[in-house]
């Protein structure tokens, strides 16, 4: 689970940042 986890985080940090952006500008 944790490994998992932390290959997603490795190979998504930059969609997750765009992501963070788009939550910020709908929510924030």
């Amino acid at each position: 689970m944790a490994i998992k986890r932390a290959l997603i985080v490795l190979g998504s940090e930059d969609s997750f940042s765009q992501a963070a952006k788009r939550f910020q500008e709908h929510y924030g």
